[in-house]
Parts: C-alpha cells; structure tokens; sequence
C-alpha cells in the first residue's frame, strides 16, 4: 500500500502543472458564462442545460481535460526518460497502473465535474434536480476517458496531437454520422446517462445511438477495464532501460 501511494503522488505530481491548471480555469470559465447566458436567455433553461452539458461538456470539455492530465501520466515520465525507474519499482504493473489511473482521477474529476455541475445550476435556474445526474454522468465519463488516455500516453508518441485526432474526428464527427458508429464513441454512453436521468427528449438531437443507464454504465465500465488491463500488458512489454 505504501508503494502504491508512492506511485500515485508521483502520477499526481507530473500531471499538475500551472499551464494546465490555467487550462481548467479558463474552460470552467467558459462553462459557467455560458451557463449564465442560457440562464438569462429565458425559455426552456433546464433544456437549455442539458444540452449545454451535453455539446460544452461531454462532447468538448471532458475529453479535452481528460486527455491533457491524464496522458501524461506516462506520457511525461516518457518524455523526461525516468519511466525506466518506475519500471524497476517493485510492484506489479497493474497497480502502478491503476495508480496513474487514480491520480488522473484525483486531477479531473474536480476540474470538470465540479465546475459543470455548477453550469448546469446556472443556466437552468437552480434547478438542483439536474446536478445529480450531472454530476454522475460527467465522472462516469471522466473515469472511462482517464483509462483510454493514460494508454494513449504510454503507447504514442505526441499523445496530445493523437488524442486531439481522435476526440474531433471519431468522438464529435464520425461519432456523429449514424448510430452504427456513434455506438464506438465514448461519448455517447454518459451522454446518455444524462438524458435517462433527467427525461429530456433531446436525444435525436446530439446523437444517433440511445441506451439505457444500466447499459450505459456498463459500457463505460468495460472500457475503462479493457483501457487499465491494455495499459498494464502493455508497461509490461514495454523496454525502458
């Protein structure tokens, strides 16, 4: 367990860095002013709102957040060349893993989840009803994302530039052509989740694919395993020295 703590704090460190917090600050900014704009607009608010969250935060901010902090969990220890002595550390690959994994957590889950459920409060008047399925949605969202992301970091070279391809051509544009490819977008399952838990009938609107919650969190717990135990297999074939 202490070995484990260890490896988390040093994920943590790497991944917070005053570019990136400038990052977070500026998108939940945005989040917020949009919210209070939507807010203020009049009409339908709580619809307002969810598609706020739904097109600012699952389809933009979320991944975005998540690719910068949680990629360079191995990311940056590849680029400073120290990952060799992380390697040598002995613990399994699976914790060492799961400890990036959980500092990409620590890290995003408070920089967008927080700020968006706050959005969401804003711009559909204070209708707190709304915050809990945010809330939920967005984490859920940012716990499969962190998983993809962390192998992304670990397996490319320049995982930003990589990561950025795919969240804007598979996630936002293929991702939104049909229903048999918006199903193999991360996207679409928190996105859901959102809307069964809220009853907007705004689904036909953002994506052409529509499951249940049950579904939805199934999904996205099946990615983020298949993400942590590719991650693993693949530190552990991986030659640092």
């Amino acid at each position: 367990m202490r070995q484990f703590t260890a490896t988390y704090k040093l994920f943590l460190q790497h991944q917070i860095t005053k570019g990136r917090l400038t990052l977070i600050s500026v998108m939940a900014a945005i989040a917020v002013l949009l919210g209070f704009i939507i807010g203020s607009s009049g009409g339908d608010t709580r619809e307002g709102a969810v598609v706020l969250i739904m097109g600012y935060g699952i389809n933009f901010g979320v991944p975005i957040i998540a690719l910068v902090l949680a990629s360079s969990s191995f990311g940056q220890l590849k680029e400073d060349e120290t990952l060799v002595y992380l390697w040598l550390k002995p613990s399994s690959r699976i914790a060492t893993v799961v400890a990036a994994w959980f500092a990409a957590l620590s890290a995003v889950i408070p920089a967008v989840a927080i700020p968006l459920t706050i959005t969401s409060l804003v711009a559909s008047s204070f209708d707190f009803s709304l915050a809990g399925p945010t809330f939920l949605a967005i984490s859920l969202a940012v716990v499969a994302y962190s998983a993809v992301f962390s192998f992304v970091g670990l397996v490319l070279k320049k995982a930003l530039i990589w990561g950025f391809v795919y969240i804007f051509i598979w996630e936002l544009l293929i991702g939104n052509l049909a229903p048999g490819t918006s199903k193999l977008a991360i996207k679409t399952y928190p996105t859901s989740i959102l809307i069964n838990m809220t009853d907007e009938d705004i689904n036909g609107d953002l994506t052409g694919f529509f499951v249940s919650t049950p579904a939805a969190i199934i999904t996205l717990v099946a990615i983020t395993c298949a993400s942590i135990a590719l991650t693993a297999w693949r530190l552990q074939e991986t030659e640092v020295a």
